[in-house]
């Protein structure tokens, strides 16, 4: 299945692949604009274009049936991630100091901020969240994504959601990404590295994987494979 770079599109590949494997992401309906245009009113920012059009396409995931985020959780409809927002803002302490993250400048250390949007989590937002990130450091990009790693820790994940997306599409394709059947969880599936088999064991190897600054290389099952 081939895709046209947009994010709409590449959610449909991966959706596609997870459905090869017997899951599925239960996407929501479309966001009416009007949602959109209250949700960024509500912010006081616009919303990235790439991302506008994921949400035009679909608003978030009803349900987590499948594991397929570095954080876990899903994408939440525009709502729920402008309520937790706005419930964010009451620990915000303006005067906390900002610390660009050292490697590369392109994003700070931060737990809150009011340019900080939860976009994916679990259904309590208490676990390692993605924000979309409108608050860059110098080398940074507005709409890049953050995944948390630690309680006060993040890591960068994709210059955008169709970065991101993009990326998932590369490692699919590359066999870099496994999806497998759990049992005594809230899902049925859980996409894992390929390498390794449970995500406790696997969470820096997940975010190396999807670090936008490293090349994405074949698995070497693929490599073995002729390409077409």
């Amino acid at each position: 299945m081939s895709t046209d770079g947009t994010a709409p599109s590449l959610l449909a590949r991966i959706e596609a692949w997870l459905g090869s494997h017997g899951a599925s992401l239960d996407l929501a309906p479309p966001a009416e604009p009007s949602t959109i245009a209250s949700a960024e009113a509500a912010l006081g920012f616009a919303l990235p274009a790439d991302h506008r059009a994921l949400l035009l396409a679909h608003d978030g995931q009803l349900k987590e049936r499948v594991s397929w985020l570095p954080s876990g959780g899903r994408l939440h409809p525009l709502a729920e991630c402008v309520e937790t927002w706005r419930f964010q803002q009451g620990f915000y302490e303006p005067s906390n100091p900002v610390v660009p993250e050292p490697k590369a400048a392109r994003y700070f250390q931060l737990v809150y901020h009011p340019r900080w949007l939860p976009i994916a989590g679990n259904d309590y937002w208490d676990g390692d969240n993605i924000v979309l990130d409108m608050f860059p450091a110098e080398r940074g990009v507005e709409g890049q994504l953050l995944v948390f790693v630690t309680e006060c820790d993040v890591a960068l994940i994709g210059d955008g959601i169709a970065g991101f997306l993009a990326r998932y599409v590369e490692l699919i394709d590359a066999g870099l990404l496994a999806c497998v059947e759990v049992e005594g969880q809230r899902f049925a599936h859980e996409v894992v590295p390929a390498d390794h088999a449970e995500r406790n064991v696997y969470q820096s190897r997940w975010e190396k994987l999807f670090d936008p600054r490293k090349p994405v290389r074949r698995s070497r099952a693929k490599r073995s494979q002729p390409r077409t």
